[in-house]
């Protein structure tokens, strides 16, 4: 079985570039929290399919042995698509929230 986590894109920002997106003002602060959001909404989607796929009796879209890799792929691209495309909702509430922790 195929560790998905894995298959995650790792972030590549140094400290001085963390802490220089989250506190910076203007659009550039605020595009990266609007990127984080939309971000979190991908994996949050994907680990949903994931867990649908596992309810599932066999068969499917991937069945063979290669299934739990190419499913596991397949959520990802799924999730980040989905996401990007306005997805569930979430990305807009997070972005909001983080917008909020700004002033305070």
């Amino acid at each position: 079985m195929t560790n998905l986590a894995s298959l995650l894109p790792t972030p590549r920002l140094s400290t001085e570039q963390a802490g220089q997106s989250t506190t910076s003002p203007g659009a550039g602060g605020a595009r990266a929290k609007a990127d984080v959001a939309v971000q979190f909404e991908s994996l949050f989607i994907s680990l949903l399919l994931k867990e649908m796929r596992q309810t599932e009796q066999g068969g499917g879209l991937f069945a063979g042995e290669s299934s739990d890799t190419y499913g596991g792929i397949f959520d990802l691209y799924l999730g980040e698509h989905l996401a990007k495309s306005g997805g569930l909702g979430l990305a807009p509430m997070i972005n909001a929230y983080l917008e909020a922790g700004k002033s305070s």
